[in-house]
């Protein structure tokens, strides 16, 4: 019966949930209860019978179809994944791996003015404010949300690959 609410949680959110969250929506089990039928729900769901699989993501558990049922699903939704253009990606890429970062770090990096694809990346749900820089002026710092982690399959920002020089 676990195991059933827990899915039934995961099914209807669209966001990974937290295990503290799980948790507390499903007392008196215990969070090692959960955990358990939790690892017990990822190993079932490794059967092809299933069109989906449960994933630790973003420091939480969602369930992802897997990627077999990729194009199926974009077919019959008939929307192309939303892409980012060359510089946009290049942005994103160096707050993922230098986060957090001022626009003026950014842009020396870069080497051009950032502040309409820093907005693009913000209204994307990829990146985010984080807090401000201790220097003079206070400038906005930059890193990765959630959401960046769930759409690259990462629980966190430390599994990014390795860069090579």
């Amino acid at each position: 019966m676990l195991k059933t609410k827990i899915e039934s949680l995961l099914f209807v959110s669209d966001t990974p949930i937290l295990l503290d969250k799980l948790t507390a929506l499903l007392s008196p089990a215990t969070q090692d209860e959960i955990i358990t039928a939790l690892g017990e729900m990822k190993m079932e769901y490794l059967d092809p019978k299933y069109s989906f699989s449960l994933e630790f993501i973003a420091d939480g558990y969602q369930l992802r179809t897997k990627p077999d049922f990729k194009e199926l699903i974009i077919k019959y939704l008939e929307e192309k994944p939303e892409r980012l253009s060359s510089q946009a990606m290049d942005t994103l890429a160096i707050v993922a791996y230098k986060q957090p970062m001022t626009k003026a770090e950014i842009e020396e990096i870069r080497g051009v003015e950032s502040y309409f694809l820093l907005k693009t990346l913000i209204e994307k749900r990829l990146i985010r404010i984080v807090g401000k820089k201790e220097v003079l002026g206070k400038p906005l710092l930059y890193g990765t949300t959630d959401y960046f982690l769930e759409l690259v399959g990462l629980a966190s920002i430390t599994e990014l690959p390795e860069l090579t020089p």
